[in-house]
């Protein structure tokens, strides 16, 4: 636990925890990844590979505010869409999809929130996330990666419900 997480403070990785469920989630802070997605030589999977890790909702504070999570999650999806999926394989490439299915969802949930004033963005952030999903192919994910589907699934659904309240309040 502790004595782990002072060791590579030592060495100068910087993590971030909080408690989530009640259990401690430990996150790293992030560094390292931007360094790879700002490198001119990053190979498209490193990239992926580090834009996934920065996009980690379970990494997100749950603490933070309404204000500065809805800045977050466009710097999120833009992350992300900066990914050229051509040089991907096919596993990185599912991820990939069901994170911007998640994220796009996160953006159509909060612009909802917002009401009518919002609800033309809602629904096309809940349109792009939608169209990610068909990207996913369950089968390349595996056992241990199904839950990322699983978990874009239901943020999507969430999207589409709360977009569907916000336009039905609306009008």
């Amino acid at each position: 636990g502790g004595a782990h997480l002072n060791v590579v403070a030592q060495a100068g990785i910087h993590m971030r925890s909080f408690e989530r469920n009640d259990h401690i989630q430990v996150c790293y802070d992030g560094e390292l990844f931007r360094r790879v997605l700002m490198m001119p030589g990053a190979s498209a999977e490193q990239r992926a590979h580090a834009a996934l890790a920065l996009t980690r909702s379970d990494c997100i504070d749950p603490a933070l505010s309404p204000t500065l999570r809805d800045r977050l999650d466009p710097e999120r999806a833009a992350m992300l869409d900066g990914i050229r999926e051509r040089d991907l394989t096919p596993l990185t490439r599912s991820r990939l999809h069901a994170r911007r299915a998640a994220v796009w969802a996160a953006i159509a949930f909060d612009q909802a929130r917002h009401g009518e004033s919002a609800a033309a963005a809602a629904a096309a952030a809940g349109e792009r996330a939608l169209g990610e999903l068909p990207g996913v192919r369950v089968a390349d994910l595996g056992e241990d990666r199904r839950a990322e589907y699983v978990d874009a699934m239901v943020r999507v659904g969430a999207s589409r419900w709360a977009s569907t309240v916000a336009a039905k309040s609306s009008g």
